[in-house]
């Protein structure tokens, strides 16, 4: 297999010595989890709103893993998942220039924000609701923008025109989902011999 996919998610998996944030002492371990928890939500509001939001739901993931060991078993599932949609967007050229067109228009929004005009003459709720946010708004969807043409990009390169690729994914999906239920499974049996 190669590196980074892991077909069996026992709990001897789990990453053995001391973990980072046990070399650097609590602040650290706060640090990271503060950060893990930020990308997690802010991962979850992206699905709904224009940005990478699988993506950030991994990162934070990956980065609360070195905090919870727990959160390893959630890594692989979500990982599958942001690479087949990345798979699946770059499918057909009509899904390509969608897709840059939505980031585009992020973009241009972003700029809108950053530029600030003043409100216009149809603008019916008070002025100060104009472009609520400001800037810090404008910056984030500039980021987001940029941030979704490099997956764009990325995913274009690695999947467009590569069958092997996808059938790769599909082949690691199907190892994770067997491995998944053999877990269960041996949880199961245990459960029934300590009963």
């Amino acid at each position: 297999m190669p590196d980074g996919w892991v077909a069996d998610v026992s709990d001897s998996d789990v990453m053995t010595g001391p973990r980072p944030h046990e070399r650097h002492g609590v602040p650290m371990k706060m640090v990271l989890a503060v950060l893990g928890w930020t990308l997690v939500v802010a991962g979850i509001a992206a699905l709904a709103l224009p940005g990478p939001g699988m993506l950030m739901l991994l990162a934070g993931l990956v980065v609360l893993n070195r905090v919870h060991p727990w959160v390893r078993h959630l890594i692989q599932p979500v990982r599958i998942h942001a690479l087949r949609g990345a798979a699946e967007g770059v499918e057909t050229w009509f899904r390509i220039s969608m897709s840059a067109l939505a980031a585009l228009g992020v973009a241009a929004f972003g700029g809108l924000w950053l530029w600030q005009p003043p409100a216009p003459g149809w603008w019916f709720l008070r002025e100060d609701w104009w472009l609520l946010g400001g800037k810090p708004v404008g910056a984030t969807l500039v980021a987001s923008s940029i941030i979704a043409l490099g997956l764009l990009v990325y995913s274009y390169r690695r999947f467009h025109g590569r069958p092997d690729e996808v059938e790769e994914l599909e082949m690691w999906a199907r190892a994770h989902k067997r491995a998944r239920h053999l877990w269960k499974l041996r949880r199961q049996q245990e459960r029934g011999d300590r009963g």
